[in-house]
């Protein structure tokens, strides 16, 4: 079992935690339930378990992390190295860590958000909604659906997608074509 798998799967476990934490409990007439206050104490102690085992077991040098809730930053911190050679910590404000696939996640929780609000729309060419174009190769548009199902007709590329600098990041518009 790889690190990848290891870090999925408690990050799984977490967003399932999360989710059951915010689901709405029925309750009778008579009944009242209090609301779970989870604090940042609770946060902080929660994590600093699970991530220690996640990081030992996968073998990962670093993490950092944030939890935010309703534009409040609950828990900011950094875990492990940045450095490992120079045995550097993780610092939450500083070290850049790539956060791959994971990304997805959010990107389409908000793309799905926005199509039920009528403000995006599934199955309309990409293009409509970007500030550069991706040339028409193919008899159909590429949509959103295209995309969020990976069909839209293009390979995945790595090279030139990444940098060590925000100054060396470019546009999106002039990323390596494939």
């Amino acid at each position: 079992m790889n690190w990848l798998s290891i870090t999925c799967k408690g990050l799984l476990l977490l967003w399932l935690v999360l989710i059951f934490l915010a689901l709405p409990r029925s309750t009778s007439a008579q009944e009242t339930i209090e609301p779970v206050v989870i604090t940042p104490a609770d946060l902080e102690t929660f994590f600093d378990g699970i991530l220690a085992a996640q990081m030992q077991a996968g073998d990962i040098p670093g993490v950092s992390l944030s939890v935010v809730h309703n534009d409040a930053v609950l828990l900011a911190k950094g875990y492990g190295y940045a450095d490992l050679e120079r045995r550097l910590p993780v610092d939450h404000e500083r070290s850049l860590v790539r956060i791959g696939s994971i990304s997805k996640l959010f990107t389409w929780t908000a793309v799905m958000q926005l199509v039920e609000q009528g403000k995006l729309d599934l199955d309309t060419d990409i293009n409509t909604y970007l500030d550069f174009q991706i040339p028409n190769t193919f008899s159909e548009p590429i949509t959103l659906r295209h995309l969020l199902t990976h069909t839209p007709g293009f390979e995945e590329r790595i090279i030139g997608m990444t940098s060590r600098s925000e100054a060396d990041v470019a546009p999106m518009g002039e990323l390596p074509s494939c």
